[in-house]
């Protein structure tokens, strides 16, 4: 079935320079602490014709007092540099709260901060993050729905369909009710894995966001905040079925030894798919694989994925745009704070995107992000 509405033009990558406040991870990602995005990136998704840009940030940038919970309005002068940049460069922006009060996925890691409270059973927490949602709604209720949206969440943990409904519908409907037209992206559990409520998924306004990061032997192969993975993977890959099991994989009938590729790829999509072919909109928030993957490994891993996708007139998102999961400057260690200088791409990478854009070079005519009337209302 054609999709209904299409991800397809929203092709990009992360800009993370506040995703987080802690200061670990410039160890690992080439990132700018505090200094806000930069016009450098904006340019070069430009040059490589790409579209899209997600801007994950922690709600500590902006906060004051204890535990950052109290709002300082002025301090979203770092958004809007963002936000002038896309509109400058033709990038579609995404706002999202990787951090939000009472919730963020990587505040057990040793490279983070601990979260307080729980924004899941907190009304407190709860409040705050509608409060933040609704601040950045009326503070870009001018921009038009095709340069802007809002990601609410990085990967939530998974909850019951009431409890999504107070966090995430309230915030959707507060954000509505300033600009009814604001897409509104609402991320899948198990790491962004499995889609939200399917009342939600096929909101007219609402796009659904999925992480690729399968097979984990290689998107975070060598990676140092994570266990350790194989020793040295290939693509295709092949494991044996219990890991694989345990990483989502979706055998065939009879299968005893798990092959990871295209197929599979689609196998563990399929829910996803699913949505598309229900009229929902789709999209890869992140993706990518780690720099210590071998060079042809991670090209050969990227090009299926993005073949899987661009059939599906879905779009994606590399988890960097420079550093270890992204097209440049891909190098860790005493490389992740070298800012000076253009970006050094890696031509394979770049090929294998370039040649995505040939595939989606017929996307369709009812992308979302492509005009004020193609929004699938």
């Amino acid at each position: 079935m054609t999709p209904v509405r299409s991800t397809a033009n929203w092709r990009g990558a992360n800009l993370i320079e506040l995703f987080s406040t802690s200061v670990r991870w410039a160890e690992e990602f080439p990132i700018r602490l505090g200094q806000g995005i930069q016009e450098s990136d904006f340019a070069a998704l430009a040059e490589l014709g790409l579209t899209y840009a997600r801007i994950p940030l922690s709600y500590l940038w902006f906060g004051t007092g204890p535990y950052g919970r109290t709002i300082d309005h002025s301090r979203f002068a770092l958004v809007d540099r963002a936000v002038e940049l896309g509109r400058a460069y033709g990038i579609h922006v995404s706002l999202n709260l990787h951090r939000a009060p009472g919730y963020c996925v990587n505040s057990r890691s040793h490279f983070d901060i601990a979260e307080s409270g729980d924004l899941f059973s907190d009304p407190s927490c709860q409040a705050l993050f509608r409060e933040y949602w609704t601040a950045l709604a009326e503070r870009y209720a001018d921009v038009p729905p095709e340069e802007l949206s809002f990601d609410l969440l990085n990967e939530p943990p998974e909850i019951d369909d009431s409890v999504f409904a107070t966090v995430f519908g309230r915030a959707a409907e507060d954000i509505w009710r300033v600009t009814p037209e604001r897409m509104v992206v609402l991320e899948g559990w198990d790491a962004g894995l499995r889609p939200p409520p399917r009342e939600w998924a096929l909101h007219p306004q609402v796009v659904t966001s999925v992480h690729l990061y399968k097979p984990f032997d290689i998107t975070h192969h060598g990676a140092p905040w994570v266990a350790p993975t194989m020793a040295e993977p290939a693509w295709p890959l092949r494991t044996d079925l219990a890991s694989a099991l345990r990483d989502g994989y979706v055998p065939l009938p009879g299968e005893t030894t798990a092959t990871w590729d295209d197929a599979a790829l689609e196998r563990v999509l399929q829910p996803w798919f699913d949505i598309v072919d229900a009229g929902g909109a789709v999209h890869v928030g992140e993706m990518g694989a780690y720099s210590a993957a071998p060079a042809p490994v991670r090209a050969a891993w990227l090009a299926s994925a993005l073949r899987v996708l661009s059939a599906r007139g879905i779009g994606w998102a590399l988890w960097n745009l420079r550093g270890p999961f992204g097209l440049a400057d891909t190098e860790r260690g005493a490389h992740a704070s070298d800012l000076t200088g253009a970006p050094r791409f890696d031509p394979d990478l770049v090929a294998v995107v370039a040649a995505d854009a040939n595939d989606r070079s017929g996307a369709l005519p009812n992308s979302i992000g492509t005009s004020p009337n193609q929004l699938g209302r």
